[in-house]
C-alpha cells in the first residue's frame, strides 16, 4: 500500500530523497488471527498517513502477510487492513500499490521475476527491469 500526502505525482521516487519519504512496517502478532498484542493498530498507520499529509511526504506502508481467507497462514487480519485502507482514504490522499505508484509517475512497469528449478536445494532467480 502506498499513500502520498502530496497532490499529483509524487515529488520524489522512494528513496531518492529520504526527507520526502517515510515508511511504516505493519507488524503481525503471532496469533491465529494476527491481531493480538504486538500487532500494529490501524490507528497507528492512519496517524502516520496524517503526518505524511501534514509534512507533505510520501508514506510507504509494508505488510508481511495479510490473512485474507480461512486457509491462509496466520497474518495481519483482513478486517484491520481494510480499516487502514479506509482510514487513509478518508484523509483524501490516494492509496495505491507500488506498481500503481510507478505508473502514476510515468515509470514503465515492465519488471518481471522468473525462476528456474536448479539442483534440489537450489532455486535460481532472474530479475529484470
Amino acid at each position: 500500500m502506498f499513500a502520498t500526502g502530496i497532490p499529483g505525482p509524487a515529488q520524489a521516487y522512494p528513496f531518492s530523497n529520504r526527507g520526502q519519504v517515510s515508511t511504516i512496517l505493519v507488524q503481525n502478532a503471532l496469533t491465529a488471527d494476527g491481531g493480538g498484542r504486538g500487532a500494529t493498530s490501524p490507528q497507528a498507520v492512519i496517524a502516520a498517513a496524517r503526518r505524511a499529509v501534514k509534512d507533505h511526504t510520501t508514506l510507504i506502508v509494508t505488510f508481511q502477510r495479510i490473512h485474507a481467507t480461512p486457509t491462509d497462514v496466520a497474518g495481519y487480519p483482513l478486517a484491520m487492513f481494510e480499516k487502514i485502507v479506509n482510514g487513509v482514504r478518508s484523509t483524501g490522499i490516494p492509496v495505491m500499490t507500488l506498481s500503481q505508484l510507478d505508473r502514476s509517475d510515468g515509470v514503465p512497469v515492465t519488471n518481471h521475476i522468473s525462476w528456474a528449478a536448479g539442483r534440489p536445494a537450489m532455486i535460481s532467480a532472474q530479475i529484470s527491469a
